[in-house]
Order: structure tokens, then C-alpha cells, then sequence
């Protein structure tokens, strides 16, 4: 979340958290605590969010998705869908 966000909302701060990407480099981010919920669902869950000192965009991992139950279907480099998923019986 980027922080221009994240400050005005007064989220609590958690420390820091070292982060490493795909080339192998290391970056130390902040963490701050956050309740979210999805569109009109009425489940919220409180998790530790990385904020972004350059970044404009929220993004989501694969673990906020499945607490949700939510699914990311990518059809095509211009078209993804958010679906719910359902239980098996």
C-alpha cells in the first residue's frame, strides 16, 4: 500500500520486514497492521500490510485471495476475473 495512502488512515506500524524479488535483491519495507474487507462481504480480517514508499497501486498475494475464498482467473493479457470460489462436496 503506498504510504501517501496508508498515513492518513493512521494504521498502526509493526515494524519492518525484509522483502526479497525475483532478481535476488533485498529491500527492508515497513509493515503496518489493517482490517479489510472485499467489496460488499461482510467478513473482515486483520493482517500486516508492506507499505510502499514509491508505489501508487494496492496490490493483493495469493493468500489475502484465498482468505477470501476469491480466485484470479487471467484469460488473456488484457482480461482478468475475480471469482468466487466454491467448496467441494
Amino acid at each position: 500500500m503506498p504510504l501517501v495512502q496508508a498515513f492518513p488512515l493512521g494504521l498502526p506500524l509493526h515494524g519492518t520486514t525484509t522483502v526479497t524479488f525475483a532478481d535476488g535483491q533485498n529491500q527492508v519495507k515497513l509493515l503496518a497492521g489493517a482490517k479489510v474487507s472485499v467489496g460488499t462481504k461482510t467478513k473482515e480480517e486483520f493482517g500486516l500490510i508492506i507499505l510502499e514508499e514509491t508505489s501508487t497501486d494496492i496490490l493483493v498475494g495469493m493468500d489475502f485471495l484465498l482468505t477470501f475464498k476469491l480466485a484470479l482467473l487471467r484469460v488473456s493479457w488484457r482480461s482478468d476475473y475475480l471469482m468466487k470460489m466454491r467448496s467441494r462436496r
